[in-house]
């Protein structure tokens, strides 16, 4: 027997920041803190965004 399973859409992550806002705030971003010319390797800024939100959305400490 074949059943009839619908492959649904995974719903988006509520803390990843979508790529049309992300297209938005990249340039203040670059704009507001541009990379220092030395000292460490910075973060990746969309992942610390990410971060950001999640903390917020999920309420962890």
């Amino acid at each position: 027997m074949s059943e009839n399973v619908t492959q649904e859409k995974p719903l988006p992550t509520i803390w990843r920041v979508p790529n049309e806002l992300w297209e938005i705030i990249e340039p203040i971003l670059a704009e507001h803190d541009p990379p220092k010319s030395t000292g460490r390797p910075r973060v990746d800024q969309r992942a610390a965004l990410d971060a950001v939100i999640f903390r917020m959305r999920s309420g962890c400490q």
